[in-house]
């Protein structure tokens, strides 16, 4: 049997089972580290390579990777948004993030400017599919008593982070 506090402590921090908690770490928190992480982490990696890789390659246009990496989340989300409902939410989810992972490893090899943007391209449409889906995947798959948490969470990370 258990105690009104414990019944409290439950209600109030359901997603420490493990089906919750899979859900909350792969979707929810990426809202509490900086709203969309994805993005978020898709531009610094992007900031933080441009200039060794200019340096490198010596390019015409030096600010091609910061076009393409938002070309790329502009079609991502686009194409993401409208094929999740036709192929599924989970399965988009899953194949953004494996594509947004893989491009970014291939673009660690590319060997010119050229194949370094159009990967910077195609790992950006990756994470763009899952800017859009990630916060859909999170509250799809809570309990529907339970789904008021999406707005608490985004409203506490917007108050303390802002």
């Amino acid at each position: 049997m258990l105690t009104d506090f414990q019944e409290a402590f439950c209600s109030q921090w359901f997603w420490v089972r493990a089906p919750n908690f899979q859900t909350h770490s792969y979707c929810g928190i990426s809202d509490l580290a900086s709203r969309y992480c994805v993005d978020s982490l898709l531009l610094l990696l992007q900031s933080i390579i441009a200039t060794p890789a200019g340096y490198e390659f010596n390019p015409s246009y030096p600010h091609a990777l910061t076009i393409a990496v938002y070309v790329g989340m502009l079609l991502g989300a686009l194409f993401w948004g409208m094929s999740a409902d036709v192929i599924g939410r989970r399965f988009a989810f899953n194949v953004s993030l494996f594509l947004c992972s893989a491009f970014t490893i291939i673009a660690g090899a590319a060997p010119n400017w050229t194949s370094l943007a159009v990967f910077i391209a195609l790992l950006g449409f990756g994470g763009g599919g899952n800017l859009i889906m990630d916060t859909t995947v999170f509250i799809e798959y809570l309990p529907s008593h339970k789904q008021w948490v999406l707005s608490t969470h985004i409203e506490v990370t917007y108050e303390t982070f802002d």
